[in-house]
């Protein structure tokens, strides 16, 4: 890489990006200053930037200004260079493709860069992906003038993946197909069997290759890096449907068109510009309308494309020094993980970890109230579901192995600290750098009573990150656990994933990994469900009254559900509808008062352990701990009933601190004599 040399500028933003590792997008120059007239070429280069960060990625308009490559421009440089030709007629901006850039440089010259210039220049400062309006090929007559874009010699040598709508439809698209077959170009559709043609969605040439989804195209690219190619990619996008011009009068602008350039003696790199803009004149600007649409539609699919593929590269670097760490026996990190795993599997936790912001009313305020501010107490605490539980058995001395994505910040990071300080092993855990993911959080808001009044919970980074693509990749760990604890902050794919690898929806499979599944909320918790309504492959499955409701209506349970009950009878009846949908073992915690185990072979309520009403700081985690406590014990060799016992004593610990897991938690304190509660005080 050059990027550190003289020659280059960067601009803030793409400084910023390359030092945090975030996934760039390329953008030529050429369509500013030859391309468009003003301002629609101005307007243009704006939107499709703002596009390109819309979709999670930083863009890089490279132009060469007074001799020096610029990569990344200011608002005040685009202008400029957009207004050059209209206001500085005596300035040229050269048009400048590979072979130019060094004559450009050493004259201190102004220049745009081509597709062919473009993709140099991305690929010696280190940006892998490039997004443009449409490639250069092989022009119509090639036979008489051997006119043959250097963009396709480019794409033969240089990897950088070009995202365009096509060779432009000024040119002979199947020649152009055919010499980028000889130049090893590797050439896929997104969505189509059809290559698209610039200004339309189709051209009449089939494309070599097709690629359905975003996330194939990505991995297209990984494997293509894996296998070090030197080629480039070309990723042919189809213009909207809305937005394509017309394909006869299109066709009919463009044969006259040339037929004026072959008039009028236009050769080289003055017959592109001379086309398009006698086309666009043609067509009354319908060609121009389609332009402008099918790059910011361009831009929107390469950044996403970008980060998807950055995704993939950070997911292969994690699994990479996993591998590691699991090879090399880092005793200062990974001691107490190693030790434990040599003798015993690990559980394995997935799901959110999150920053909490709890707030709840003063003494004065006896109810929280609507439509303004409510004077109390905020709290900032580590939460999340599955950070919850693996906490909970760290400080019970149970390790496990934690899958989860936090963002590049200081949350993340203190999230990540955190739990490595308790030996819980982060190596699932994928720290995303895309600034649009930062580390998820919750606010909630408690009335005087503890209870929970209302909550908005950010999850975004790990629906995005933890998917099924990136389980794959901890699969032997998932398949190995004594149990699996999974929330419902994954979404339904993913899911559905992990109970495949357990084994336990497949009557096929000899193998079976309990599952624990833990719905994080309300509205989260039917995403376990498959497609079918059941439940297959949950063991063990723990809510409170409200999402067991959730749960009813997702598996289609066939009555009217009577919300709000406490009875203990008609619980137990929606229970046991649930181990008819595939579930196993159900625990109901019923806010304060119990909780209720259903399965095919007991109905028990367990009493909550009485705790004095004026010690209860909340009862945020309560469920987690619960759970946590249990699995616990089910790890120690108990029956479930005792291990329920355990959990029950473990969720009281947690309502005597604002902490969803108390940090004092430890076997000493769970045991009888260290651990009394009656009516009256609460002893620890």
């Amino acid at each position: 890489m050059l990027r550190s040399s003289n020659i280059f500028k960067f601009s803030d933003e793409v400084q910023k990006a390359f030092k945090e590792n975030l996934p760039i997008v390329a953008l030529e120059s050429t369509i500013i200053t030859h391309g468009m007239p003003f301002p629609e070429n101005y307007d243009t280069a704006q939107r499709v930037e703002q596009v390109v960060r819309d979709n999670g990625a930083i863009p890089a308009t490279i132009a060469i200004i007074k001799g020096k490559i610029h990569v990344g421009l200011s608002q005040n440089e685009l202008l400029h260079l957009s207004e050059m030709k209209r206001k500085n007629k005596d300035v040229t901006v050269h048009k400048c493709s590979r072979r130019d850039l060094s004559f450009v440089l050493s004259q201190n010259y102004y220049g745009s860069t081509t597709v062919a210039a473009t993709m140099y220049i991305a690929h010696v400062v280190g940006i892998e992906m490039f997004v443009t309006g449409g490639i250069g090929g092989v022009h119509r007559g090639v036979n008489d003038t051997f006119d043959i874009s250097a963009d396709l010699t480019e794409l033969g040598r240089t990897p950088v993946t070009v995202i365009c709508a096509g060779i432009k439809s000024i040119l002979d698209i199947p020649k152009t197909l055919e010499y980028m077959e000889t130049q090893g170009v590797t050439v896929t559709t997104l969505g189509q069997k059809e290559f698209p043609a610039f200004f339309t969605s189709n051209s009449g040439c089939l494309s070599p290759l097709v690629s359905q989804t975003i996330d194939d195209v990505a991995k297209l690219i990984k494997s293509h890096k894996d296998l070090k190619l030197t080629n480039g990619i070309l990723v042919g996008v189809p213009v909207p449907k809305d937005k394509e011009a017309q394909y006869d009068s299109t066709e009919k602008a463009i044969q006259k068109a040339i037929q004026e350039s072959v008039d009028q003696h236009i050769i080289g790199r003055d017959v592109t510009p001379f086309l398009l803009q006698k086309v666009n004149e043609l067509t009354e600007g319908k060609s121009l309308q389609a332009n402008i649409a099918l790059i910011q539609n361009n831009a929107k699919i390469g950044a996403q494309i970008a980060s998807k593929l950055h995704l993939l590269q950070a997911e292969a670097a994690a699994l990479c020094r996993l591998s590691q760490s699991k090879t090399s026996c880092n005793e200062s990190t990974h001691s107490h993980i190693q030790k434990t795993s040599s003798s015993q599997r690990l559980p394995v936790i997935i799901g959110g970890m999150a920053r909490d912001v709890i707030g709840s009313p003063s003494q004065e305020v006896k109810q929280l109230k609507g439509n303004t501010s409510n004077p109390g107490i905020v709290r900032h605490v580590r939460g999340g579901v599955a950070r919850n539980v693996a906490e909970c058995l760290a400080r019970l001395g149970h390790g496990s192995f934690l899958i989860s994505a936090v963002g590049n910040d200081l949350s993340g990071r203190d999230l990540v600290d955190s739990c490595q300080k308790l030996h819980i092993d982060t190596n699932g855990v994928y720290v995303c750098r895309n600034e649009l993911y930062p580390t998820a959080s919750c606010v909630s808001a408690f009335d005087d009573d503890k209870r929970l009044h209302v909550a908005v919970a950010d999850l975004t980074v790990v629906e995005n990150a933890v998917t099924k693509d990136y389980l794959t990749k901890f699969e032997h760990w998932i398949k190995n656990a004594p149990i699996v604890v999974v929330d419902s902050n994954l979404d339904s794919a993913a899911l559905q994933f992990i109970l495949q690898l357990c084994g336990n929806n497949s009557k096929e499979s000899k193998k079976h990994t309990p599952v624990w599944y833990i719905p994080a909320s309300v509205e989260k918790a039917s995403r376990a469900v498959s497609d079918n309504h059941r439940l297959d492959g949950v063991t063990f499955l723990s809510s409170n009254a409200s999402q067991l409701w959730a749960l009813l209506e997702a598996t289609n349970f066939p009555h009217q559900i009577v919300r709000q009950t406490r009875n203990l009878n008609k619980i137990e009846e929606y229970a046991k509808w649930l181990l008819g949908r595939g579930v196993d073992n159900i625990l109901v915690h019923i806010d304060r008062s119990g909780t209720l185990l259903v399965n095919r072979h007991q109905t028990k309520y367990f009493e909550a352990l009485p705790i004095e009403d004026s010690i209860v700081k909340t009862i945020n985690g309560a469920g987690n701990n619960l759970a946590g406590g249990t699995i616990c014990g089910l790890l120690d060799g108990k029956s479930l009933t005792s291990a329920i016992e355990v959990g029950l004593k473990t969720a009281n610990t947690a309502l005597l601190v604002t902490e969803p897991v108390n940090p004092s938690l430890s076997r000493e304190m769970l045991k009888d004599n260290a651990f009394s509660c009656n009516n009256t005080q609460c002893k620890l």
